[in-house]
């Protein structure tokens, strides 16, 4: 269980499968681990000298120990982190972040065997988004989903289910359609990816 709940373990098998399978697992960010990949990192950096980083720790929760930079020398050798290409042009929600979390219950792995539940949550930043730059990348409330950051907000909205900052999946599948999206499409395409 802990090859895909880490996210150290999940980072080397996604990059095991992005070599074995390359347009099939096109599917997440271009990804680290530390101390191993810090070269990489910093080969990669000076040919992509615009992108910028979040960094997390392997086997953290909580959005502890989290930063984002857009320069790779502040991205620290020593720890066990993970690395990746930040996505800086995420698609919007009223100009908002926001993150699915969605349920899967796995009985089996041979065979593949695993339920996924219909509704879960869609997890809201408090602060609209702007690309980052050297003024807003320590800006958590922006960048981060999690629920433990984002409580501490003013901007926090707590149990209203149509602008709540966390809102049931079954709210965002009434916007996709109310904004001309086929949620059937949408949904089924994400659980395709997450299985």
């Amino acid at each position: 269980m802990s090859e895909i709940c880490r996210k150290d373990s999940l980072a080397r098998n996604l990059n095991r499968m992005i070599r074995l399978f390359p347009k099939d697992y096109n599917i997440f960010p271009k990804t680290w681990c530390l101390p191993s990949d810090w070269n990489d990192i910093q080969n990669y950096a000076k040919k992509h000298k615009s992108k910028t980083f979040i960094i997390k720790p392997d086997n953290g929760c909580q959005g502890r120990g989290i930063y984002i930079t857009k320069n790779a020398k502040d991205i620290r050798p020593v720890e066990n982190m993970i690395c990746q290409v930040y996505i800086s042009k995420p698609f919007l929600i009223d100009g908002y972040k926001f993150d699915l979390r969605i349920y899967v219950l796995l009985t089996s792995c041979d065979p593949l065997r695993l339920f996924v539940f219909k509704d879960g949550l869609v997890r809201f930043t408090t602060c609209s988004y702007i690309e980052p730059n050297q003024r807003n990348v320590h800006d958590m409330y922006m960048h981060l989903t999690n629920y433990a950051v984002q409580k501490h907000s003013e901007g926090y909205i707590r149990d209203n289910e149509e602008g709540g900052t966390k809102r049931r999946i079954t709210t965002l599948n009434r916007w996709f359609k109310d904004n001309g999206y086929d949620v059937k499409k949408n949904f089924d395409g994400a659980i395709y990816l997450g299985c």
